[in-house]
């Protein structure tokens, strides 16, 4: 008798025991991170008032290994999307909310956009928008694929891609882009340019990519005011590691209105660098920005900038924002292509 009796006490407390244990036992690991740098991304405006909720010709794009996404809003009016989309998962979008029928002799879109992205082992997103999209004797299915004279009017574009070796975001806007001859002659006008990789820079104009006035690299560019009305800053770029932003102009204060105000051809990126091996010297001195960007952004690039404030400077440098999976993107989506 006394034997069964420890015996049951043996089996309940191996039972509370075995329950005890079962209860501590951790919940299951989260997955592991994917491997490689963080998202690159980027964002392009033509006008942008954020507390209005209102912009003109906006695109944003952002790659990573959990997808790229592309979005452009050709207008949106105090939170009313009236020409925009987006496109996601390796599709592609593209619309206008007036344009003629195609025709060989006179091309014309307004508030026109376009965006697309590429999945695998290489995402990619890229977005486009313009007010006016324009061509005499277009030389492809419309404007923005050539012709005897191409004119695109605020004009932004977004480009981001991913690989496991870095994440890169290329944005830029322009007042006007003017093509003669298949782009033989390109002329740009206000311009404003941002890349993950440093080359930021904004500028008046630019002839087969020769600029003039504006910004490049870090300025706090040319401010502008009415004591007690209005403050303003002209032809501000700011370019660090990783991320980078460039303006034609901004509005920072107007009356009693909360800063930011209002943007006019901005531009913004960031992008990450694949870490470093563990207890490399690399690994050590460097941190992968992954921050977002701080204004929108739209693209045609010079090869240099006579800085207003600061001397010649180098931009305008060709990202390698895509490899070969973005550029064939590219070919897809964009069909005029970016200046340099």
């Amino acid at each position: 008798m006394i034997r069964r009796c420890v015996a049951g006490l043996a089996v309940a407390a191996a039972l509370v025991a075995g329950a005890g244990v079962a209860h501590a036992a951790p919940p299951p690991a989260a997955p592991p991170p994917p491997a490689g740098p963080a998202p690159g991304g980027a964002g392009a405006a033509g006008l942008e008032a954020s507390q209005l909720q209102t912009c003109v010709s906006c695109t944003s794009v952002s790659g990573g290994p959990e997808g790229p996404e592309a979005h452009a809003t050709a207008l949106r009016v105090l939170g009313h999307d009236v020409s925009g989309g987006h496109s996601r998962g390796g599709s592609s979008e593209r619309d206008a909310l007036v344009a003629l029928p195609s025709n060989p002799v006179f091309d014309l879109a307004l508030l026109s956009w376009e965006t697309g992205t590429e999945v695998g082992q290489a995402p990619a997103a890229q977005s486009r928008s313009a007010v006016v999209d324009a061509g005499v004797l277009p030389s492809g299915e419309d404007s923005t694929t050539g012709g005897l004279l191409t004119v695109a009017v605020l004009e932004s574009f977004s480009d981001a891609a991913w690989s496991p070796s870095g994440a890169h975001g290329y944005g830029a806007s322009n007042g006007a882009d003017i093509g003669v001859a298949d782009d033989a002659v390109v002329v740009i006008l206000l311009h404003s340019q941002a890349t993950s990789d440093g080359h930021d820079n904004t500028y008046i104009a630019s002839v087969d990519g020769e600029a003039v006035g504006g910004s490049a690299g870090e300025s706090s560019g040319m401010p502008l005011g009415v004591p007690g009305v209005l403050s303003a800053t002209l032809f501000a770029v700011h370019a660090g590691e990783n991320a980078g932003s460039a303006a034609v102009g901004s509005v920072d204060r107007l009356l009693e209105m909360p800063p930011p105000v209002a943007g006019v051809l901005s531009s913004a990126a960031y992008g990450a660098r694949a870490p470093a091996a563990p207890g490399s010297t690399a690994a050590a001195a460097r941190t992968p920005s992954t921050g977002a960007p701080t204004a929108a952004a739209s693209a045609r690039g010079a090869t240099s900038v006579p800085a207003t404030g600061a001397g010649l400077a180098l931009v305008g440098v060709v990202l390698t924002i895509a490899g070969a999976s973005l550029t064939a993107s590219a070919a897809r989506i964009r069909r005029r292509p970016a200046r340099t």
